[in-house]
């Protein structure tokens, strides 16, 4: 019979154990409520391209870990559903599993339109038709596009509103119905605008919209604006014209969310040495800015021409509308730590796929880390089988298997980035994975589990090597799952034991 280990003698117990299994895949990531079907490899992306395509109407490629890229949807061809004009921002209908893409052009009048995009297939409908009176406030020029949460959508049109400043409309993302939220050019909302282009949601710090705009702030050098999402009420978050607030920018043009640095990433075309781009970090608080990547700056990477658009919530990556071989543009992925860039597709570059003629959009699709780790693994299929029914039938039955569920979610992403850019990561992690899959399948089998005490030590180093990569928030969880371990504060409620051996 194997000796077991008791707590008192060890310093762990059984529910170190349970800890252990759930903060193993803390370290690694590992999303939750995301079929093994729709999982996908590391960085995947989809970027919008305003001139590709029959026609020149625009186009939207796919663009997977390696650069390669396929053509998703033609918006010159009848054949997908409505045609496009210039499709111009794109975002994820998560509810739906569809990708939508707004076209400042296309709709009634020109006067643009909102687009459903099969994410399988290509397939277009029309969602909004902004010169459709019937479905609410007309746009003109709508051209960013955002999920605000499920049902809804955020739209900014910089030429929409009074005296054309600018409007912010909310859109039903099932009946396409518009509501007009902000007027950027009514001074009883707040700072008014000039033409706002981008527009994303701080769900990690005040809940609020923001908005960027390359003609607001001091001297016209851009403005980023914090929306109130009940009212529409403006405040001009950071002025990238006043240098109190950090390096100045020309003419920010996207925004997005930063989950990797808790904040706001800004980038600006016209910024930057040489002019050649630049992307801000900005405090979504005080809205002080940091430069954190010089497109003119060959130190960092390969240098750009004019980077347009911004993803920082899914995934780093910037999409440059002029830069890569002849000027069809570039997708670059920067380092969330250091902001060292490498082009990952070259919209030039016919041995990557479809030439692109201006990408102006970019969007990262979910990152499943385990299957980073699992990746090329023997049965593969059947091992993430495995660790999903650990989710859905023993971790979600518990207060606190749901709590590390939450915490798997919210650090997904870095933990496939840090697979990604530290291959000894993913190594260990798929090591580890293979020595407690019998643990995971005797769990699941209702028999009695057990653990060796070595692969406890293997999944504290495995913890402390994610931790020391980590950024702040994911290092500060995994220290304290790490006092969890030692001190043995969780309830022994998965009935696993330890052994010596098996």
């Amino acid at each position: 019979m194997p000796q077991r280990l008791s707590a008192r003698r060890t310093g762990f117990g059984p529910h170190f154990v349970a800890v252990v299994l759930v903060a193993t895949l803390l370290a690694t990531g590992f999303p939750v409520g995301l079929p093994p079907a729709q999982a996908q490899i590391g960085l995947e992306a989809l970027v919008v391209d305003q001139s590709a395509g029959t026609g020149l109407r625009g186009a939207l490629f796919r663009v997977d870990s390696t650069g390669n890229r396929t053509l998703l949807t033609d918006f010159g061809d009848a054949a997908q559903g409505p045609t496009g004009s210039s499709p111009q921002g794109v975002t994820f209908d998560t509810v739906v599993n569809a990708v939508v893409v707004v076209d400042r052009d296309a709709g009634t009048n020109g006067q643009g339109a909102l687009f459903r995009v099969d994410n399988t297939t290509g397939v277009r409908t029309l969602l909004s038709d902004f010169g459709d009176a019937g479905q609410g406030p007309l746009g003109v020029n709508p051209s960013g596009v955002a999920q605000e949460g499920p049902g809804r959508l955020l739209v900014v049109d910089p030429d929409a509103g009074t005296n054309g400043q600018g409007a912010l409309f909310r859109v039903d993302n099932a009946t396409g119905a518009r509501t007009l939220l902000s007027d950027f050019g009514q001074a009883g909302q707040g700072p008014t605008g000039a033409s706002p282009t981008g527009v994303a949601v701080d769900t990690v710090t005040s809940g609020s919209i923001v908005v960027v705009d390359p003609g607001a702030g001091t001297n016209g050098q851009g403005g980023l604006f914090a929306v109130d999402a009940a009212t529409g009420a403006r405040t001009l978050l950071s002025d990238f014209g006043s240098p109190g607030q950090g390096p100045t920018g020309n003419s920010p043009t996207g925004v997005s969310l930063d989950l990797f640095n808790s904040g706001l990433a800004v980038v600006d075309p016209d910024a930057g040495t040489g002019l050649l781009g630049a992307l801000f970090l900005v405090d979504p608080v005080t809205g002080a800015r940091t430069l954190f990547s010089d497109f003119g700056n060959p130190a960092q990477g390969p240098t750009g021409d004019s980077p347009v658009g911004v993803d920082f919530q899914n995934g780093p990556a910037v999409i440059d509308s002029q830069a890569g071989t002849g000027g069809h543009g570039a997708l670059f992925v920067p380092d969330p730590a250091t902001g060292e860039r490498r082009i990952l597709s070259d919209f030039g570059d016919a041995t990557q796929g479809p030439l692109g003629v201006r990408p102006v959009g970019v969007i990262v699709g979910l990152v499943c880390p385990i299957l980073v780790a699992l990746e090329k693994a023997p049965n593969g299929k059947a091992k993430l089988g495995i660790l999903y029914d650990i989710r859905d039938k023993v971790l979600a039955k518990t207060p606190a298997g749901q709590r590390y569920t939450r915490l798997f979610y919210t650090h997904a992403l870095e933990g496939a980035w840090l697979m990604v850019r530290h291959p000894e990561l993913r190594a260990r992690t798929r090591t580890l994975i293979e020595r407690v899959l019998p643990t995971f399948q005797a769990m699941l089998a209702g028999q009695s589990a057990t653990m060796r005490f070595a692969d406890l030590l293997v999944a504290d180093g495995l913890l402390q090597a994610f931790a020391e990569k980590a950024g702040a928030n994911l290092r500060a969880d995994l220290r304290a799952i790490q006092t969890e371990l030692r001190q043995g504060t969780l309830l022994r409620q998965f009935g696993i034991g330890l052994t010596l051996w098996k």
